[in-house]
């Protein structure tokens, strides 16, 4: 018989030492910088499109708001921010809220607002007095065109709005 010698070294493995610890987060801490860093340099034409598409969503998002709760929502373009108003007791107050509230738009997007083929000043102020473009409960929009500009990529992407509500968003070179 072939007996088997069994070593009396009692090898404790159970948990990891301070430094397998401490080696693993330093891992962990130069992966998430790399990540970090590449979210922050995110490629402005992708940033740019991201800003055109919010505001085409947003507005449809408005139009359908205004429908179902027989509101009159306003828009109103200001030179680096845009922001939703509501109509109530006869004068225009503006959303506080996350989605309708005042978006300030990054640096090197500009706005052209177009109404009835007329280009329509863009106030710096910040207290909005009323939209440029109202929203019906019926689902009727003031006729527009929003020329969404990048001073950066030289890109414009076109949001146009007809009198039935309807939004189509183009892009051009």
């Amino acid at each position: 018989m072939i007996k088997t010698i069994q070593s009396k070294k009692n090898i404790s493995t159970q948990g990891f030492t301070l430094l397998e610890v401490m080696v693993v987060i330093v891992i962990i801490s130069i992966l998430s910088s790399f990540v970090a860093l590449s979210l922050q340099d995110m490629d402005k034409s992708v940033q740019f499109k991201n800003e055109a598409k919010r505001l085409n969503h947003v507005i449809t998002l408005a139009r359908e708001e205004a429908i179902l709760n027989s509101e009159i929502i306003g828009l109103r373009f200001r030179k680096n921010c845009y922001t939703f108003m509501l109509r109530s007791n006869a004068e225009w107050k503006p959303y506080n809220d996350r989605i309708f509230g005042p978006h300030e738009i990054p640096y090197g997007i500009e706005f052209q607002l177009l109404i009835n083929d007329i280009v329509t000043p863009l106030p710096l102020d910040q207290s909005p007095k009323a939209p440029q473009i109202a929203i019906w409960p019926s689902g009727e929009v003031t006729p527009f065109e929003l020329n969404i500009k990048s001073t950066i990529i030289q890109s414009v992407y076109t949001l146009s709005g007809n009198e039935f509500g309807s939004i189509k968003m183009t892009r051009q070179n």
